[in-house]
C-alpha cells in the first residue's frame, strides 16, 4: 500500500492545477446566464465612451449583440490563453521541473482571478477578458505538466490510474462551477465576480500543499543527474522500506523513462516509426477537440434552454452535466489499467458518434414537430453524450 504521502502528493498538484482548468471551464455558463441586462448595465457606460471615436464614422450601436460579442471574448479569451499556455508547458517543466513549474504558474492564476473579482469596481469588462486570458496560460501549461507529474511520481501499476487523476479532478471542479453557479448560490448579480475568481484563495492552498511535496524522482535523476535526490523524493513516496534501486534502475531501462536519444521535429516526419507514433497520439487529440465537447460545456445552460427549458430549469439540468462527467471518469480509473487506453477510446468515441446522431435527429425532428417530450430525449441525449467522452476521450 503507498504511504500516505503519494495520495497527499496526488491532491496537491491536482487542487491547484486539474481544479483551475475545470473551474473555469464549467464556471463562465453561470454569468453567461445571470441575464443580458446586468451586464448590460455594469458595462455600457464603459462601452459607449470606449467607442465614442468611431460612432461618427461608422454610426457604432452598441446593443445587446455588442455586449453578447464582449461575452463571447471573455468566454475565449481562456481559451486562446491555454493555446499559448499549451506551448510552453513543456519547456517549462523541463527546464524547471515539475513542481517549480506548479509554483510558477500559480502566479498568473491568482493575478488573474483577482483581476476578475474587481472587474466590477474598475467598471471594466476588459479586466474580465484579461483576467480569464493569463488564467487561460497556466490552465493551458497545466494540462501538459500536471499529467507527466502524476505519471512519473505514480508506482507503475497504478500509474494509469494515476494519469486519470487529472480529470477526474478536472470534471470535479466542472461539477463544482455549476453548483456554485446556481441563482440560489453565487449565480447572481452581486456575486458572480467572486464566482469567477474563487480559483484565488484554492490557488494559495495549492502553493502552500506543494511545499510539502517532493519533485519527480525520474526528472531529478534522468534530467538534473541527481540521485541521491532522486533517491529521498522515492523514499518519500514510496516508503522507507522500499527498494529505491530497482526503481531508479527502471528509469535507464524503460523507453517511457529514457531520454538518451532527443529527436528534432524533422525526425517525427522523415523516421517512419515516429511518423507513425506522431499519427496515434495525435489522432485522439483531434477527435477529442473536434467532438463538440467544448460547446456543450462552455454553452450547456443555453443550449438547454434552447431545446424548451427555462432558465432555471437549464441550470438543474445542467448540474447532471456535470454529474455525469464525475462518474464517467471514476468508470475509467476502475479500468484503464486493466481494459487499456484503446479500449477505452475506441467504446468513448463511438458512444459520442452515435449520441450526436442521435441529438441532431431529436433537434431537427422539434424544431418542426414541437413535440414536448423530445426535449426530455434530447437531455437524455446529451447525457450519454458526456458520459461517452469522460469514459474515453476525455481521459
Amino acid at each position: 500500500m503507498p504511504p500516505w504521502r503519494l495520495y497527499f502528493t496526488y491532491v496537491s498538484i491536482t487542487i491547484g492545477s486539474s481544479f483551475v482548468f475545470g473551474y473555469h471551464t464549467g464556471v463562465i455558463n453561470a454569468p453567461l446566464s445571470v441575464g443580458l441586462q446586468s451586464m448590460m448595465r455594469i458595462f455600457s457606460k464603459l462601452i459607449q465612451n470606449f467607442t465614442q471615436n468611431v460612432i461618427d464614422e461608422r454610426r457604432y450601436t452598441c446593443g445587446s449583440s455588442c455586449v453578447r460579442v464582449i461575452l463571447s471574448i471573455c468566454v475565449t479569451g481562456f481559451v486562446i490563453g491555454g493555446l499559448f499556455g499549451g506551448l510552453f508547458g513543456g519547456v517549462l517543466a523541463n527546464r524547471l521541473g515539475r513542481r517549480k513549474t506548479l509554483f510558477l504558474l500559480s502566479i498568473p492564476t491568482i493575478l488573474g482571478s483577482v483581476l476578475i473579482m474587481v472587474s466590477v469596481c474598475l467598471r471594466s469588462f476588459e479586466a474580465i477578458i484579461f483576467g480569464r486570458f493569463i488564467v487561460g496560460l497556466s490552465a493551458g501549461a497545466y494540462t501538459v505538466v500536471t499529467p507527466t507529474y502524476l505519471s512519473e511520481i505514480a508506482p507503475v501499476k497504478s500509474r494509469g490510474a494515476a494519469g486519470v487523476m487529472n480529470q477526474f479532478v478536472t470534471v470535479l471542479a466542472i461539477l463544482l462551477s455549476q453548483v456554485l453557479g446556481l441563482s440560489q448560490v453565487m449565480g447572481t448579480d452581486k456575486f458572480w465576480p467572486f464566482l469567477l475568481g474563487l480559483c484565488a484563495p484554492v490557488c494559495l492552498l495549492h502553493v502552500i500543499l506543494m511545499m510539502f511535496c517532493p519533485e519527480s524522482p525520474s526528472y531529478l535523476y534522468l534530467v538534473k543527474g541527481d540521485k541521491d535526490a532522486a533517491k529521498h523524493a522515492l523514499l518519500l513516496l514510496r516508503g522507507k522500506n522500499y527498494d529505491v534501486f530497482m526503481e531508479l534502475d527502471s528509469f535507464q531501462r524503460d523507453p517511457e523513462y529514457n531520454t538518451k536519444h532527443y529527436f528534432g521535429m524533422d525526425n517525427l516526419f522523415r523516421v517512419q516509426h515516429l511518423r507513425w507514433g506522431l499519427f496515434v497520439a495525435l489522432i485522439p487529440h483531434f477527435g477529442q477537440q473536434l467532438s463538440g465537447i467544448n460547446g456543450v460545456l462552455y454553452y450547456s445552460v443555453p443550449l438547454f434552454e434552447s431545446v424548451g427549458l427555462t432558465n432555471r430549469d437549464a441550470s438543474f439540468v445542467n448540474l447532471g452535466v456535470g454529474a455525469v462527467i464525475v462518474l464517467g471518469t471514476i468508470m475509467s480509473i476502475c479500468v484503464i489499467d486493466r481494459g487499456g487506453r484503446r479500449m477505452l477510446l475506441l467504446v468513448g468515441f463511438s458512444v459520442c458518434l452515435v449520441s450526436l446522431i442521435t441529438f441532431t435527429t431529436v433537434l431537427s425532428v422539434q424544431k418542426f414537430s414541437h413535440t414536448s417530450w423530445l426535449t426530455y430525449i434530447s437531455i437524455l441525449v446529451l447525457y450519454l453524450f458526456v458520459s461517452g467522452f469522460s469514459f474515453g476521450p476525455g481521459i
